[in-house]
């Protein structure tokens, strides 16, 4: 909760910074699905023009992987392309997810790429929703007392976004 009202505050915090300049920024919660299990994402956004960097803590749920609860960290980097009536958007982007878990007889490095693609409504001006398609690899390397085991595998990725934007000069 904690981390939350930090996220939301840090952001209404550059908004009023950068109110002036051609930037909006916003949070965005993800739940989806894939090859490693449930995951739910909380990210910051920063938008320049058509551009789109987001970061956030990355949670699996149930999933195939980990021991514990781990928290990773979640890059992307996306293109925005708006319909002429600016209320529809399609966004291509690339997205990592990096995953290390201390397990009780070695460790878990996990590495999540890949390549997705967003179909979005905006709802009204600060709120949108969307639907992602993806497709990557992922990499794993472990360590147990049995030794060390590297994996490859293909991944999909099938979620569901709320978005909300702060309002500054779009």
């Amino acid at each position: 909760m904690a981390k939350t009202l930090f996220i939301l505050f840090f952001c209404l915090l550059i908004n009023i910074v950068n109110y002036a300049q051609n930037t909006t920024h916003g949070i965005l919660f993800k739940t989806g699905y894939n090859r490693i299990g449930f995951y739910n994402n909380l990210s910051y956004q920063f938008n320049y023009k058509q551009h789109q960097i987001t970061i956030g803590p990355k949670h699996y749920t149930l999933d195939n992987f980990f021991e514990k609860n781990t928290i990773g960290l979640f890059l992307g980097y996306g293109y925005i392309i708006e319909a002429k009536n600016k209320k529809t958007f399609f966004k291509p982007s690339i997205e990592a997810s990096f995953f290390k878990e201390n397990k009780s007889s070695g460790y878990l490095n996990l590495k999540d790429f890949q390549l997705s693609n967003k179909i979005g409504y905006y709802i009204t001006q600060n709120i949108n929703i969307g639907y992602t398609l993806g497709f990557g690899v992922i990499l794993a390397n472990s360590k147990n007392n049995n030794g060390f085991y590297k994996a490859e595998y293909y991944n999909y990725e099938m979620a569901l976004s709320v978005g909300y934007h702060f309002v500054g000069n779009k």
